[in-house]
Parts: C-alpha cells; structure tokens; sequence
C-alpha cells in the first residue's frame, strides 16, 4: 500500500481540506474476490468534499462502527466513512491509548472491541516491533513529520501474531476527529510469503524450475519465483493480479477443478502437469510439471514444481516429424519395421507399414510371436520359425522370402531380414529387422523369367530371322529361322559362312555396310537374298550399328523376315489390276465392235435376200459372214478374258472331264508328246461350266504342245489343297478346300519377264501368225469367272506348269454334258414392234428387215424416247426389241420403267456384251430372251416367234 506525504504540515491539518490533501483519493487498488475467498481484502477508502451539511463520503460498503465516545460531533457521518473502510482503522488519542477500533480490524486481529479500547496501543504490539513502533507514533505526534508506513506485528485473539502493514495521521486537531488515525492492512500473507523467500529463497526463487503459489479455489496467483516470472514476463508486483484464466493459454474451470479434486480430497498426493502458459506479451510456452494441495498459513493452495519443455517439446515435434517421415517412406518402399525382445515372452513391436503388410491396424496386433506365427503360410511356417530360432540361438543374422496369408485369405510375399542388438556389445537382449512386402516384385521376377524364356523360344523359335554380325562378314549368332531362310539345315552351318555370301551380288554387301555407316540405323529395307540351293528370296530387313568411341561400326544386330510370298502376291494384285483395267477396256471395245459387225452382218443378210438366185454375190456375202464370225468369236474371247459373260456352272467331275480331255488330246497331239494323267481318287467335284473347263485345258494345252516342239512329256494332275494353303499364295481365297488341276510340259519354259506378262491381252511370244494372244488371257478370265486363281511357275529350260484352283464343291453330284442344237426358224406376222437401238444404220436395217416381214415397226434412239413411244402406243405395241446400252437411261431402267406399266409384254434385249449382274435383274424383269450382237436375222426372227408365241406373250 503507498502513501503520499503532504507538502505542508501545519497545524491548518485539522481541516477536511488538509486532511483531503494528506490522504489520497486512491491509497492503492485492489480486485474483490467473492464466493468467501479467505485472502484478506483491502478496498480504496477515498475522502472528498463533504457534502452540503458536512460529513464523510466513502466509496465503499459496508461501514464499520467507530465508538461513540471518539467521536463528539457528526457521529453518523464519520461512522458512515469508518464503515466503508475493508482495513483497519484503529484511533489513538495523543497518549497513545486506543479510543476506537473498526469492525473490520476486530475480524482480522480476532478480537473484540474490549480487548483493544482504553488500552495503550504497543500492549497490542509485538516485542520485537516495539521501537519501531514507538518512533512511528512518535513521528506522527509531532507536527513537523508525517513518517511513512511502516510494519509491525499485533497480537490476535487466539495468540497469533498478524502482520499490518500501518499508515498515520494525526487528526488531533481537527474538531470532528481529535484522533490519531492509523489506517492498515493485513499483511502477514506477504509476510509468510517473505518469510518463504528467506527461508527457501536458494532452493526456490533462485532454482532453474518455475514454481508457483496459487489459491486452491480461486485459482488466484500468490506467488512465482523468479524463474517462473522471467520467462512469463510478470513482475513481482503484477503476481497477486494473477489468475489460471490469464496466464493458462486454454483454460476450462470445470476441468481443471476436476483434474485437481482428487487433490483436494486427498486421493493423491501429486497430479502431472502439462500445459501451456500465456506469457504477459501474448506468446505461450509448454510447462510440465506437478502439483500438490497444501496450504499457506489458514489458506489452502496449490504447490506447483514445472519446467519450460519448448525445447522438448521441439525435439518431440522433430522427433514425430521424423517418425512420420520414417512411417511415410516405410509406406512408400512398402518395407517396415519391428522389433524382438528376447526374454521369455519376446513381446514384438510392429511399425505401422508392418502391421498394414500383414493386413492388420497397430490395435489388432497384441505383439505375441504366435500371432506372427499364424500369419506364415502354412508351406512356410516351419522353415521360417526355425530359421528364426537358429538366428536367435548363434545370436546372428538371418534374411528370409516367405509367404503369409493375412486374414481376408490373400498372399503376399514377404522378404525379412534381422540383426542381433548386444547390450554392451556383449548380451544379446533383442531383435531388430525390417519386412518388405515384396510380392509386386516376384510377381515382376516371375514375369521376367517368363518373358526371358518367350523370349530364348521367340528367338529360337520366332519365323523371323534374328541375327548378330561384324562388318567383315562374320556371323556372330543367329536363330534357326535365320538359318532356314537362306536353306541351312542348322544354326552352326550358316555360322560357318560368311555374310558376302548371302547376297545376289558382293556389291550388295558394300552398299549395305555403306549406308549402315552413314544413317546408323535401317528400317524395312527391301533385299534380294540368295539361298543355299542358288535360288534367290526377298527379305524385309531391319537392322542396327553398334559403333565404338571412334565411331567405327563393329557390330551389326537385326532381324529379316521372307517376304518371296509377299512380293508374289502383290506381283499377282498388280496382275490382276492390270487384267481389270484391260478388262474394262475389252468390254468397252466388245460393245462397240460388236454393234459394227451387226450392221456389217445385216447388211450382207440384206444383199444376200436381194441378190436371190445371182451367184455372183453369194461367195461375196458369205466370206463377209464368215469375217463377222471371226470378229465376233474373236469379241466373245476378248469378253469371257473381261468377264462380262455370265457362267452357267453346274457341279462337274473334275476327273471325268480330264479323261474326255485326255482322251482328245492323244489322238489330236504329235505321237512325240507322252500325256500323262495321275488323278486323285475319289475324282473332285467343283461348280464350273463344262464348256469353258474344256476351253481351259484345250488353250494350255495348245500352249504346252507348242513349247515341245521335239516333243517331251505333258502331265494333268489333279488334287485337294487346304483353303489356308491357298489363303496364303492368294489373298482373296476363301477358307475352303480347293481342287487343284495343274497341267505341266517340259518345255522350253520362259523367263520371268515373260511370266510376267503372258495373261496379257494380245501378248505373245510366237511367231506373227502364229497366235492371237488371247488363249492365257481367255484361260485367266474363263478360272477367275469360276471364282478360282490360276498360278504358273516356269523357268528356262525346266518346262512350265500351270495349276488351276477352283473352289471344291462337296455336296450335288456332277451333271452329264448335254448337246444342243439349234434349228432355222422364218418368221412372219402383222404385230407392231417397239425397236429401241442407239445405233442409227443398225436401227434402220432391222426395222426395215422387220417390215419387210410384215410386222409394223416403231422406233426409238434412246431409253428416255424409247419409254416416251411405248406410253404414247402402250395399247398398241406386241413385242419390244432393245439394246442394252442406251443413252439417256439404259436398256435395263427402259425394261424395269416398261414392267410398272405393262407387266407382260414381251421383251427381246440385245447388247454387245451383257454382264453377269445385268442378265439376273432382266431375268427378274421376265425379259422373254437375250440375244448376243451381232446376230443373224433368223436368230431375231426365231426370238420374236417364240417371245409372241410364249403363253402370256
């Protein structure tokens, strides 16, 4: 508590005035505690101006009573400002007897009033105290001096001493108080506290741990040390200001009363601490400590003994880091940890990423070795056990692969590894080691050991050549199919030869190595190969240099595949482009020529009519006649080579028709030919046309006969291939058996230029004269038109063979050949006849030609005029006659135009060349007859008799 002393002493002090001055309005400050907190409590006793009428005015209550023998005037003004007073107030008069005590100081001495008025105030005083004070109260009678506070100790009701810390003034002049007023306040707590600091000052205050005095109720503070108050930041003054509220970081009240209850009650002699405490700037530090129940003089607190752990704390913090860092890396390399104590339990301690190996959470595992036991699969338990025990027993290593199966039924591959841990080096007390789940990694083993091996078969056994070698030819290493690619029986014999030896050409080699040097690396390179036996190979390359730090090429690595088939196969798709293209053309020409040679052959039917009995003409017109036939023979070759005529197949005996051949061709060919036949029984039965089976064999034949002119040996074998055997030599076979019929000479045979060429149309290698160049390409269109291939393998001097496929039919039983013959026909009638021709001579003599037998002709010089006429005459027309290729729109749209109005009249078509497709859908338009240009009169004559006399016609 401080005090001010007055400026002047004078004896004007007895006024209020003065009195005002020499008392502050605030002698010190306090906080009130409720709930019957026993810490004495002192409040502000504040004088000012005396209200109007005089009197006291305090700022607090309750009041004290003063005696009333000390105070003669304003009795209840002064007893109101003595009740506002929580210290005491004790009254002297000027022989230092005590005329009044307040409440308040009787509670706090324990006594009552009778033990302190009228006596002498140092009875009350301790011995000790006495001179001091004596010279206090001295001090304060003379005028002069006001003496500052001082402390002594009075005596309480029940013996004890209590120390009041005591302020004066002499009011001995003042009229309304005559008194010496001593104001104090109880500080024998204080005085406990100083007592504490001298007696443990060494052993508390100067100590390294914080310690702190607390009110067991309140959670007041009443004391820190030093230590305590330097690192909160508080000073010695700002203690008892103080609380758990203010220096706790987080504080609950209801917790911590409790956590402390057992205190209390004696349950416990110490609780642990740990918390963090609010410095006075604001920042928070961790303590740990503990706390005991005791008490301070009457007052019961809490004892507490702590250290700053920021630094454990810290280290802790690291520590976790670490081992969650540990946890982390252990989780990604999938490897954890564990432990082993060897006494008789071996308790085991399992890492986080261990016990997630085995397929369980740190609570599941009870640390028992049976537990572990139970994990190991049943084909490795005991292998690992006693592996585990010979290690603990030589006090060893041990590193172990083994299976466990976790509690869902799955297995893992584990891979274990422990060391011995000594005490001392010396005694071994446990087992340290890590597991790694390492099933990704056989199963990665397992997979390479089998790719190894595909690999060593893909090598050894790969259709594709794979090779190592040195730029002077030596062949290092190669696979067997290396080895058969180029005709060699085995791997060691190619290794005996050198890699010049395989190319067409030395230069070849040079000009590999060549450009190997200059890009490094070669892809899909095309080369021509010679094998063992000196026939040649194609071969798809792919090869890479090895080059050593003077970029020199020292190794050669790659791979070939035989690519001989291939190159066959796309020289037979560019064949059969090309026979397409010349295809398209022959059809093309074939409509053209064939419309020429019917107004040539019309016109000679015309001047044969003409010149009746005058045989000057008729050798004339029959040698035009026989012209036409020749040009049209040679179209309908030139369209069964295009395909533009539809085959009528029937099931046919393969072998039954090549005996027939046969049998023709002993008696026809030069004696010199031996013709053979070796036919495959049961004969094959295949979809063909019987006459264009004949045309085939005849023309090879014919072909063959002419390449032995000093004769030699012509064999027709027949046989059964697999459709896949077929699929691979042609690309657009189907997957069913082919029967096979080769015809084979032993002839001149040609080159392969020649072969390359030889279904051409119009090319050939004979004489002028001699041939038309149309036989191979009639074959090829007549065998493609049978949905069939046709092959041919021929070199110089070892003869020819040719080898038909036509795809095997294998359910209808062949049918026998049947002759047809045609008769003359002379048609007349008086009809009406729609003629639709875009050729305009031809139109023209026809529908004279018609007239002339009677019949009335209309004409039309396109399908559009042609539909337009027969509207315009729908009711009048009997027969149509029309051309297939018209203007405007085709003979076919004319006929299905025609059927949506009339859908019986009869109709003739006629056309150059019809191809297969066009003759089905005419069929399907109930087309009465189909006639092949150029054709003779009689021919047209005897298709409109039997189109008009047809029932429905």
């Amino acid at each position: 508590m401080s005090s001010t002393n007055p400026q002047n002493s004078t004896s004007s002090c007895n006024s209020w005035s003065c009195w005002q001055n020499a008392i502050p309005r605030e002698v010190h400050h306090y906080d009130v505690t409720t709930r019957g907190d026993p810490m004495e409590q002192t409040g502000v006793v504040a004088f000012a101006d005396p209200p109007a009428g005089g009197g006291i005015h305090t700022s607090c209550a309750p009041s004290n009573t003063l005696g009333e023998s000390a105070i003669p005037r304003n009795v209840d003004r002064f007893r109101e400002a003595m009740d506002g007073f929580s210290g005491t107030l004790i009254l002297l008069d000027s022989e230092g007897i005590i005329t009044h005590v307040s409440t308040s100081a009787l509670q706090i001495l324990g006594c009552t009033a009778e033990d302190f008025i009228g006596r002498i105030i140092h009875e009350k005083v301790h011995p000790d105290d006495l001179e001091r004070s004596t010279e206090f109260i001295e001090s304060l009678c003379r005028i002069d001096a006001e003496p500052l506070p001082t402390h002594i100790r009075m005596r309480s009701g029940s013996g004890r001493w209590i120390w009041l810390e005591i302020e004066g003034k002499n009011m001995l002049g003042d009229p309304d108080v005559t008194a010496i007023v001593l104001r104090g306040r109880d500080i024998t707590d204080r005085k406990k506290i100083e007592t504490l600091k001298s007696d443990m000052a060494r052993l508390l205050e100067e100590s390294l741990a914080e310690t702190f005095v607390a009110d067991a109720f309140s959670f007041r503070a009443i004391y820190l040390n030093r230590a305590a108050r330097s690192n909160s930041g508080y000073s010695e003054e700002e203690v008892p200001f103080l609380d758990a509220r203010t220096v706790l970081a987080s504080f609950d009240d209801k917790r911590y009363r409790a956590l402390t209850k057992p205190l209390i009650h004696g349950l416990t002699r110490e609780i642990s601490l740990r918390t963090n405490v609010r410095r006075k700037d604001g920042t928070t530090y961790p303590i740990e400590g503990v706390l005991q129940f005791t008490s301070f003089g009457d007052r019961p607190v809490f004892l507490g003994i702590a250290r700053d752990i920021s630094d454990q704390v810290h280290r802790e913090l690291e520590l976790r880091k670490a081992r969650e860092s540990l946890e982390k890396a252990q989780e990604l390399a999938r490897v954890g940890s564990w432990e082993a104590e060897l006494h008789k339990e071996r308790k085991l301690v399992w890492s986080k990423q261990t016990c997630r190996i085995f397929g369980i959470t740190p609570e599941e595992f009870d640390g028992k070795s049976a537990t572990f036991r139970s994990f190991i699969h049943p084909i490795d338990r005991e292998r690992v056990v006693e592996l585990i025990e010979e290690a603990i027993r030589s006090s060893g290593t041990y590193e172990t692969d083994f299976r466990i199966q976790r509690n869902d039924g799955t297995v893992r591959w584990l891979r274990a590894r422990g060391d011995m841990v000594r005490e001392d080096n010396i005694t071994p007390f446990r087992f340290v080691g890590t597991v790694q789940d390492i099933t990704e990694q056989r199963k990665a083993e397992e997979m390479l050991r089998e790719s190894e091996e595909r690999f060593r078969q893909f090598f050894t056994g790969d259709l594709a050549g794979h090779f190592i070698s040195w730029p002077d030819g030596t062949i290092v290493a190669c696979n067997p199919a290396f080895a058969k690619l180029y005709g060699y029986s085995s791997v060691d014999e190619i290794l005996s030869v050198k890699a010049q030896s395989l190319y067409v050409h030395a230069i070849d080699r040079e000009d590999f190595i060549r450009r190997l040097t200059a890009e490094r690396r070669l892809e899909n390179i095309e080369e021509r190969v010679i094998r063992k036996n000196g026939t040649e190979a194609y071969v798809l390359e792919n090869v890479l240099g090895e080059f050593n730090e003077k970029d020199e090429l020292v190794e050669i690595r790659g791979s070939l595949v035989d690519i001989t088939e291939q190159k066959k196969l796309e020289q037979q798709v560019r064949q059969v482009q090309k026979m397409e293209g010349l295809g398209t053309l022959a059809g093309g020409i074939a409509h053209d020529f064939n419309n020429l040679l019917g107004i040539i052959l019309a016109h000679a039917t015309l001047m044969e009519s003409l010149s009746g009995a005058d045989g000057r003409f008729s050798k004339s017109i029959q040698s035009i006649t026989k012209a036409v036939d020749r040009g049209s023979a040679l179209v309908r070759q030139l369209l069964t080579f295009a395909r533009k005529q539809d085959a009528r197949l029937q099931p046919v005996s393969l072998n039954a028709h090549v005996t027939e051949f046969v049998t023709l061709m002993k008696e026809t060919m030069p004696k010199t030919i031996d013709i053979r036949m070796d036919p495959l029984e049961p004969g094959p039965i295949v979809q063909a046309n019987p006459n264009q089976l004949h045309q085939v064999m005849l023309n090879l034949a014919v072909n063959a006969r002419d390449a032995m002119p000093a004769g030699g040996t012509l064999m027709l074998r027949t046989e059964v291939i697999p459709g896949a055997a077929i699929a691979r030599r042609f690309s657009k076979a189907l997957n069913v058996p082919y029967a096979c019929l080769s015809i084979e000479d032993t002839g001149t045979g040609m080159h392969e230029e020649t072969v390359s060429k030889i279904f051409e149309p119009f090319f050939t290698t004979k004489e002028p004269g001699q041939g038309t160049g149309l036989g191979l390409p009639v074959v090829y269109g007549i065998v493609t038109g049978h949905n069939g291939f046709i092959d041919v393998v021929s070199a110089p001097g070892r003869g020819t063979k040719f080898s038909v496929y036509l795809p095997l039919e294998q359910t209808a039983s062949p049918v026998e050949r049947v002759n047809n013959c045609s008769r003359n026909v002379h048609v007349s009638g008086n009809e009406t006849i729609l003629l639709v021709e875009d050729e305009e001579l031809l139109r023209v003599l026809v529908a004279d030609m018609l007239e002339r037998q009677g019949f009335t002709v209309l004409v039309a010089d396109s399908g559009l005029s042609g539909y337009e006429t027969f509207i315009a005459n729908a009711g009048k027309i009997d027969l149509i006659v029309t051309d297939l290729g018209l203007p405007k729109f085709g003979g076919v749209e004319l006929v299905r135009r025609i059927r949506t109005v009339h859908p019986v009249v009869p109709v003739i078509a006629a056309s150059g060349f019809l191809e297969p497709k066009g003759r089905r859908e005419l069929e399907r338009l109930k087309v009465s007859s189909f006639l092949q240009k150029p054709y003779q009169l009689s021919n047209l004559l005897a298709s409109i008799q039997s189109a008009l006399t047809k029932p429905g016609g």
